[in-house]
């Protein structure tokens, strides 16, 4: 009774050490879930706890909970739930890929610093061993969440739009690659108990991390200047359109007195259908142009006329009120 009890806490803390990953790995999304998915996502990550709770159990009771199992259940378990967001939350596969391997790489920097204390304090690959190491990690991932959240928006929400194909092309694999590397470099049965062997995955795990945080800072910038040129294009465009309205404005002052003697020509003449026409032909004349905004806002007024250019050319209504 007292050994199921054992191996009952020992599973059970083999567990709760999933628990930090899988909510690292749907915080870049949150936005982007419906209430719905929410739902379903939980369901299905209680579910996936709950069964492998009853895998640990069977493994403790029949054979043993030792450094093998542990690491391959963990492996396992973070590829099945992977399967599972990239199912529910679709159309970011290769999103949802870095962010697997990134908190994978998460996963082996705490839980290295977390056998390696356990080690030290008369611990080895034992059960007992593990329930430690789960124990540790699982405090290190409640001081560093906030900071870790950080890292995950700051690294994958940015960055879910279409148009940011070409950074995960570039990204994607790079921490799956780094994990991997770092996990077969070492036999399945390894225990973390030395500096050398705890140090070597915390450096490749945090030059891991760096490297992904400069490149999305990198394209964060790119995006950055990006928009200003586009923002540039767009001002350009509006003082070329208002100098050009300026040079009418004068061009229709100079031919306003030759259009008043032209109509008075046709009242004269009591020729209504071609002052129709002519009136006609002026309206014409201002239909085609597009009114310029004027707000103040260089930016504001830049961004207005773009639109409002791409609306008349569509025939598109285009009124706005800027207040």
């Amino acid at each position: 009774m007292e050994n199921t009890l054992m191996i009952g806490v020992v599973s059970l803390l083999c567990i709760f050490a999933h628990v930090p990953s899988l909510l690292l790995r749907i915080v870049p999304f949150h936005e982007k879930i419906s209430a719905k998915d929410k739902c379903r996502l939980t369901a299905i990550y209680l579910a996936g706890l709950a069964v492998d709770f009853g895998i640990c159990m069977w493994m403790g009771i029949n054979q043993v909970i030792d450094v093998p199992f542990y690491k391959v259940n963990l492996i396992v378990f973070c590829i099945v739930m992977a399967v599972v967001n990239v199912q529910i939350v679709r159309g970011y596969t290769k999103v949802h890929l870095f962010v697997f391997g990134i908190v994978a790489d998460i996963v082996m920097i705490t839980l290295a610093v977390g056998a390696y204390i356990s080690s030290h304090l008369g611990m080895q690959g034992d059960a007992a061993g593990i329930a430690q190491t789960s124990v540790i990690a699982i405090i290190i991932y409640a001081v560093l969440y906030p900071l870790l959240r950080r890292l995950m928006r700051y690294t994958v929400t940015p960055f879910l739009e279409i148009d940011c194909k070409n950074y995960w092309d570039s990204i994607w694999f790079i921490p799956i690659a780094l994990f991997f590397a770092s996990i077969f470099s070492d036999s399945a049965d390894v225990y973390t108990s030395t500096f050398g062997q705890m140090l070597s995955k915390c450096l490749i795990g945090a030059a891991t991390i760096l490297l992904c945080i400069s490149i999305a800072r990198d394209h964060q910038r790119f995006r950055n200047e990006e928009k200003m040129n586009q923002q540039i294009d767009q001002q350009k465009g509006y003082y070329q359109a208002l100098t050009g309205q300026v040079l009418a404005e004068r061009e229709a002052r100079h031919n306003f007195r030759h259009q008043v003697a032209a109509i008075k020509g046709l009242l004269d003449a009591d020729d209504l259908q071609g002052l129709r026409d002519y009136c006609d032909n002026l309206e014409l004349e201002q239909m085609g142009k597009v009114d310029i905004p004027y707000t103040g806002n260089a930016a504001a007024d830049g961004v207005l006329y773009h639109y409002g250019c791409l609306a008349k050319a569509k025939n598109i209504d285009f009124p706005c009120a800027v207040i």
